[in-house]
C-alpha cells in the first residue's frame, strides 16, 4: 500500500483547542526543559511586585531618619505599601499585588516605583525612583525576576522581585 505524505496533523489538546502536532511536540519540549509559555499572545494576570529592601535613602526627618514607603504604578493602577518608620535602610519584605492586568499594557507601560517618606503634618517627600523594564516578563521562563535599582543619583537604591502570574483562562 501507498503512504499518503503527512502534513501537520491535528491533535485534541486538553481545553479543547486544537494545535498542530509541532505546535504540541513545541510545547512538551518547553515544559520538559522547563521553559513555561502564556496560554495566549496577550494573557491577564497579577502582577506580583515584591518589595525586599532599600538602602542608603537621605534623611527627610529632622532626627536624621525618614519614614519611607513604596508606590508602585503600572499604568494606571497603583498600590502602596505600608510605611517603615524611623530608618534609611528599610526591610519592606512586602508583597503588592496589581490584579486583572494585560500582559502587553504592562509590557508598555513599565513599572514604576516610587519611595515616599510619610508625614503627618505637611506633603510626603520624594526620596526617589525609578522605571523598570518588564520586557522580561514576556518569556515567562523567568519566575520572578530579582532586581535592584538605583533610586536617582543619591546612592540609594531598591531590591524587588516581580512576576507575573497568568490566570487560568476561562473554558
Amino acid at each position: 500500500p501507498e503512504l499518503e505524505p503527512e502534513g501537520p496533523k491535528d491533535i485534541e489538546a486538553p481545553g479543547s483547542t486544537r494545535h498542530t502536532a509541532a505546535q504540541g511536540r513545541a510545547s512538551a519540549l518547553n515544559r520538559f526543559l522547563g521553559k513555561k509559555t502564556y496560554s495566549s499572545a496577550n494573557p491577564i494576570g497579577t502582577m506580583r511586585v515584591h518589595l525586599m529592601s532599600a538602602s542608603g535613602l537621605k534623611a527627610a526627618n529632622g532626627d536624621g531618619t525618614s519614614d519611607p514607603y513604596v508606590i508602585a504604578k503600572l499604568g494606571e493602577r497603583e498600590k502602596q505599601s505600608a510605611v517603615v518608620s524611623k530608618t534609611l535602610d528599610p526591610t519592606f519584605d512586602e508583597v503588592l499585588e496589581l490584579d486583572d492586568v494585560p500582559l502587553e499594557e504592562a509590557l508598555a507601560s513599565g513599572l514604576s516605583l516610587t519611595l515616599y517618606d510619610k508625614n503627618a503634618l505637611r506633603f510626603d517627600v520624594n526620596l526617589g525612583g525609578a522605571s523598570v523594564s518588564l520586557e522580561a516578563l514576556r518569556q515567562k521562563q523567568s519566575s520572578p525576576l530579582s532586581r535592584t535599582v538605583a533610586l536617582g543619583e543619591g546612592g540609594a537604591s531598591l531590591s524587588f522581585s516581580i512576576e507575573f502570574i497568568e490566570q487560568a483562562p476561562e473554558p
